[in-house]
């Protein structure tokens, strides 16, 4: 089996070299080459969505996976969490620069909720305190919950 592929791996090496450099192929591949000539030919002259027997199908939404989804809710809950024991504690260093950051992130996971939800809210900054929960009770509408 060894000795078959070292003697036909270099033959079809030359052969196709040869055929590549010289131009004129032997007789025996011409009509084969005529016959495949003429079929690419055929082929490229026709639009794609004919070639597999109609027009593209429409492009589907990739499914959203519930890994990110159950990370995102996880998450939110956290940072919710966060916020709600630096407002209570006053006691807290660098209170308000700590409440400014967990509202950030929480407004980001915010966004990234509603983009995985589908909702065209989470596109928009959640700068108000009317904004961020009309974010919330749309992603509470359906089904999300942290």
């Amino acid at each position: 089996m060894g000795w078959l592929l070292l003697v036909l791996l270099p033959v079809t090496v030359y052969a196709v070299l040869d055929l590549l450099c010289c131009g004129e192929p032997p007789k025996a591949l011409r009509r084969p080459g005529r016959a495949l000539c003429r079929l690419g030919a055929r082929l490229a002259a026709r639009p794609l969505e004919t070639l597999w027997g109609g027009p593209p199908a429409r492009r589907r939404a990739m499914p959203v996976d519930v890994f990110d989804t159950f990370r995102v809710q996880v998450r939110l809950g956290e940072v919710a969490d966060e916020i709600l024991r630096l407002e209570s504690d006053g006691s807290v260093f660098a209170r308000a620069a700590r409440l400014r950051a967990s509202r950030r992130a929480y407004d980001d996971l915010l966004t990234e909720a509603c983009q995985l939800a589908g909702d065209d809210l989470g596109v928009q900054a959640h700068d108000s305190d009317a904004a961020r929960a009309e974010a919330e009770l749309a992603l509470a509408s359906r089904g999300w919950s942290w």
